[in-house]
């Protein structure tokens, strides 16, 4: 009876061990599947990467930096958690106000932790009718962009959209896709300053 016992101790513990070892495997294996951490080197580079865009890009483009003559202007959506998803931090436009017929130089601050996002063919820009506005990559994570708005642009809260899809370089799912919009006021009156004149 003593032999039967051990046998079934045996068997336990057996099966106890295997079910831990599938279970810690299976973890792993999802979890090695959907989640990207950042190396060391990535985090590195980003860190210079942001280092030198916080020296070099207020002295490169100061009236983009400057509050008295520039709009900055936050994401309706929080920020995602997962820096390799794609997205924009700011976008600062040219002119402390927008008003109907205007043309405005636009800033926009994009993020990818992941280094996969390329701006000529993974970022598009659309202003508040819906049009596809061109994008300029002026390095460093910055775009720039000539926003218009038109004589006939309804006074109120106007949205500019910026959709962004990276290569997908560190997702087994494939690209990391965003939309993101930012809110902004069409003010009344004219604009009347030669520089921002529709050509």
């Amino acid at each position: 009876m003593s032999i039967s016992i051990a046998n079934f101790d045996l068997a336990s513990i057996a099966s106890l061990s295997l079910g831990a070892l599938i279970g810690a495997a299976t973890s792993w294996a999802i979890s090695n599947y959907f989640f990207h951490r950042e190396t060391r080197a990535e985090q590195i580079a980003d860190q210079i990467k942001v280092g030198l865009q916080n020296a070099l890009f207020p002295i490169l483009y100061p009236s983009f930096f400057d509050p008295e003559k520039a709009l900055s202007i936050s994401p309706e959506q929080p920020l995602p958690e997962d820096t390799d998803i794609p997205h924009a931090e700011y976008v600062i436009f040219g002119a402390r106000s927008v008003v109907s017929g205007q043309k405005i130089d636009v800033l926009i601050k994009l993020r990818d932790s992941g280094f996969d996002l390329v701006t000529a063919v993974g970022v598009s820009l659309r202003d508040h009718r819906g049009n596809s506005i061109e994008i300029l990559p002026i390095g460093l994570g910055y775009v720039r962009a000539a926003f218009r708005t038109f004589s006939d642009d309804l006074v109120g809260v106007h949205k500019l959209t910026i959709a962004l899809k990276d290569l997908g370089s560190h997702s087994k799912s494939g690209p990391n896709k965003n939309v993101q919009t930012f809110k902004f006021v069409i003010e009344q009156g004219g604009y009347d300053d030669q520089r921002y004149k529709k050509s």
